[in-house]
């Protein structure tokens, strides 16, 4: 990770990267990040299945504070719980660049959700993310919902909630035609999946659950 690190630092034209599955652990995560904070035609990269927690999502983080062409990135299947959530959210209120964002998979709980929920209200430019497979309950979930009566650019978000998560409608504004609060435990699917795209009316301002 550290050689390639180096390399985004003085490449002009790569455009993607996918470095997932590779074990890359809190120092590659950094090298990267270090890397993202002078890289100025990367738009795509996922860094998912490294075994990144807390300490690598911080750095990252910091990166997309400055980093100002990313589009799309996952961070999805490491190890990162509420204090990289929050570091990530931090750094969501001020990245204008990003469309797309994944840190599905990973041990994010209620008050990583709420940070999230914070910055979503800040955020006008994710219109696509997922939060799904953590361990986000009703608290983290309303956080979420609260956000979303706010933001007026998200048009997908996926999420998965506690089996006791109670069915609930919010009033969500109508520029927000797809919002995806899904149950896995209530549905005949793998564990890991954690993306469900339908095609709703854009009149509906309801949140869409699925729920045993």
């Amino acid at each position: 990770a550290t050689s390639i690190a180096h390399a985004l630092k003085i490449n002009t034209t790569l455009s993607s990267l996918g470095i997932s599955n590779n074990n890359i652990s809190n120092e590659g995560a950094t090298s990267i990040a270090d890397a993202l904070k002078i890289n100025t035609t990367l738009i795509w990269m996922s860094i998912s299945i490294n075994n990144i927690s807390n300490e690598g999502a911080t750095s990252i983080a910091h990166a997309l504070k400055i980093n100002t062409t990313l589009i799309w990135m996952s961070i999805s299947n490491n190890n990162i719980s509420n204090e990289g959530a929050t570091s990530i959210a931090d750094a969501l209120k001020i990245n204008t660049t990003l469309i797309w964002m994944s840190i599905s998979i990973n041990n994010i709980s209620n008050e990583g959700a709420t940070s999230i929920a914070h910055a979503l209200k800040i955020n006008t430019t994710l219109i696509w993310m997922s939060i799904s497979n953590n361990n986000i309950s009703n608290e983290g979930a309303t956080s979420i919902a609260d956000a979303l009566k706010i933001n007026t650019t998200m048009s997908s978000l996926a999420m998965d909630v506690a089996p006791s998560f109670d069915i609930l409608l919010f009033e969500i504004p109508s520029e927000l035609s797809v919002v995806l609060i899904f149950n896995a435990s209530a549905m005949d699917v793998a564990p890991s999946f954690d993306i469900l795209l339908f095609e709703i009316p854009s009149e509906l301002s309801v949140v869409l659950i699925f729920n045993a």
